[in-house]
């Protein structure tokens, strides 16, 4: 997989999606005000690059990677990565950013910087993708056939069903229990058991991650139909990780909101509980993916 081409769009892609990223997020919340030239000097401005460059880059590693395993080209290709970075990176994390904001107190400029900032770096990244493609070509065949409606409507209830199960279990088990979370959130360190923690959550929260889940399924149905290229145990791999990487790792780059105790276990739990989904939303539709007829390329 690491050839020099993959290693050169890797540079090129972890580089332009870095740059967009932080430039137009600086710009539209210098622009609202919530940037202080003041106070905001060179040392507040590269403390979050490190957790930035990361992000990016596995970020790209993921991208890339799809597109080598997928027989997508031009804009189904783009679409199908503009869907990944911005939905799994961006709209999904801001949904629940938007229903946890009287914790975060995050200012509403802050998170539409955040939206468009991420829809800029989903179009290089999808433009990027469709460039990588024509340089790595896999054998052309039509690998979009279509799901049996019953078959995808069953596969995506249930897997917002599952999303759900590992959203309040890996929630409960891996951050919940720290008492700095539960002070964060809850103003307590009270520690309930698992099932009256369960009652006392707010019906709108299950409702929301219903919806979410639907949403995590989608994308990972998107994907896993798609890449007819990957061994079934790689597709679930890549499956994983198109769901889990672009959500977890951002969390670590520093900010005002979130201190890094919470930060920490967030990143374990999302990381845990989306890679999860991503692994069971490949085996699921994995198997209908169109096999393809000479062997996956290299």
């Amino acid at each position: 997989m690491f050839d020099r081409t993959f290693l050169r769009y890797l540079g090129l892609l972890s580089g332009l999606t870095l740059t967009v990223w932080s430039f137009l997020s600086g710009l539209l919340q210098g622009l609202m005000g919530y940037i202080d030239p003041s106070t905001f000097g060179p040392k507040q401005a590269l403390a979050p690059l490190p957790a930035l460059f990361l992000a990016c880059l596995l970020n790209a590693w993921v991208v890339l990677w799809i597109t080598r395993r997928t027989a997508l080209t031009g804009r189904r290709l783009g679409l199908l990565i503009f869907t990944v970075v911005f939905g799994v990176m961006f709209l999904l994390p801001q949904m629940e950013t938007v229903y946890f904001n009287d914790a975060l107190q995050i200012p509403w400029g802050v998170i539409g910087a955040t939206l468009v900032s991420g829809g800029g770096m989903g179009l290089v990244a999808a433009k990027v993708a469709a460039r990588f493609r024509q340089e790595s070509p896999a054998t052309r065949h039509d690998a979009s056939r279509p799901l049996p409606l019953s078959f995808t409507l069953s596969g995506l209830v249930f897997l917002a069903f599952l999303y759900v199960v590992l959203y309040f279990t890996c929630g409960y088990f891996i951050a919940w229990r720290s008492p700095a979370v539960r002070l964060f959130y809850a103003g307590t360190q009270a520690l309930l058991p698992f099932g009256e923690h369960l009652q006392h959550q707010a019906v709108g929260l299950f409702v929301l991650q219903g919806i979410r889940g639907l949403l995590w399924a989608a994308i990972g149905c998107a994907v896993a139909i798609h890449l007819p290229y990957a061994t079934p145990a790689e597709r679930m791999v890549l499956v994983g990780l198109a769901l889990s990487v672009g959500l977890a790792f951002p969390i670590l780059v520093p900010n005002p909101y979130l201190p890094w105790t919470v930060r920490r276990l967030h990143f374990i739990e999302l990381l845990t509980e989306n890679f999860l989904l991503g692994v069971v939303a490949a085996w699921i539709f994995g198997r209908k993916s169109t096999p393809p007829p000479l062997g996956p390329p290299v």
